[in-house]
């Protein structure tokens, strides 16, 4: 069974990724156990592929599915000197432990000042170890907005995000009450 895309937006996803790891066409159908012909169509949207291999693309470039099929825009990109400067900023502990930033702060999520621009501490975090475009909303799924824990932090569609947040936001007042 075929899985009717928009292949634009799958085809500039792939590419802007494929080009984040720095893979020609051939590494990442290599990576993804794919034929280079479908990438290849793919990237000229010409190509339709199957739910099957559509989720070995998005394993090799460690996302989820659903982010190859974002409308994307430019890749969040953090210099080596703004990683060393961004790591003096929290203590990476045990995977399920959250990270607490400890550098500054807007409201309840961390902030750092880069190249003029202020961004949120958790986006650059995760942009540093796997591919983030600017567009796509992260989830803490711990429910912590200081929290920087890779492990902690998702990659969803602005809807799901929100909702989870309301979610959170209901149990914490319901506590509250009580």
């Amino acid at each position: 069974m075929q899985l009717k895309i928009p292949k634009t937006i799958l085809g500039r996803n792939v590419w802007r990724l494929r080009r984040w790891w720095n893979w020609n066409q051939e590494d990442l159908a290599r990576k993804a156990r794919v034929p280079v012909i479908l990438v290849r169509q793919i990237e000229s949207d010409a190509g339709d592929p199957k739910l099957s291999q559509l989720r070995a693309l998005a394993e090799s470039f460690k996302v989820d599915v659903a982010v190859l099929l974002m409308p994307g825009a430019v890749i969040v990109s953090v210099s080596e000197l703004h990683q060393e400067r961004i790591r003096k900023k929290f203590h990476a502990g045990a995977p399920e432990e959250c990270w607490l930033w400890r550098g500054a702060k807007r409201g309840l999520y961390g902030l750092f000042s880069m190249d003029g621009d202020r961004c949120y501490a958790h986006r650059l975090v995760y942009a540093m170890e796997k591919p983030l475009m600017m567009n796509w909303d992260m989830d803490h799924t711990c429910g912590n907005r200081l929290c920087v824990n890779l492990d902690h932090l998702k990659v969803v569609n602005r809807g799901t995000n929100l909702h989870w947040r309301d979610r959170r936001s209901v149990k914490a007042s319901a506590k509250v009450e009580v």
